[in-house]
């Protein structure tokens, strides 16, 4: 009877522990290490569009606030991209800089199931990063998620 009584009450918090997560939308604040981050850029018509694609590669639903990640509809809040000219020189961000600090709960957040993905395509960077006519660059994402590929581009 003991061990009926044992089963019974792991089976309960059990039960408790998944009708939590479902609460939850069974999902959980993302961490550095649970996103692959892709980048594809073109020079295009004075501007620079840019493809960031960011994987879950965790095994988990996770939520990522999406000020966390760059997009043409929001403000950068940081910089978040290494931009590198062909003679070495760091291009400056001049966008704002700030500290966001947050509730996971309160904030609008992009959820991503184990392996899939969301692109964003930014046309923005003109505005944040001072870029020159026929000079050539590289990119890289530093952002919150984790490090990106480096790609280069011709910024026409």
């Amino acid at each position: 009877m003991r061990r009926i009584n044992s089963i019974f009450i792991v089976l309960l918090i059990a039960i408790f522990f998944l009708t939590a997560a479902k609460m939850n939308n069974g999902s959980r604040i993302y961490s550095r290490t649970d996103c692959k981050i892709q980048l594809s850029a073109k020079g295009l018509n004075k501007n620079v569009e840019l493809k960031m694609t960011i994987t879950n590669i965790s095994n988990d639903v996770i939520k990522i606030p999406v000020f966390l990640f760059p997009n043409d509809e929001e403000e950068f809040f940081g910089d978040w991209f290494e931009i590198i000219d062909k003679n070495d020189e760091v291009i400056e961000y001049e966008g704002k800089q700030a500290d966001i600090d947050y509730e996971p709960e309160k904030v609008k957040c992009l959820i991503l199931k184990p392996g899939k993905s969301h692109t964003v395509c930014l046309t923005c960077l003109k505005k944040y990063y001072k870029l020159q006519d026929g000079k050539v660059y590289t990119i890289q994402y530093l952002g919150p998620l984790g490090e990106s590929n480096i790609v280069e581009f011709n910024y026409l």
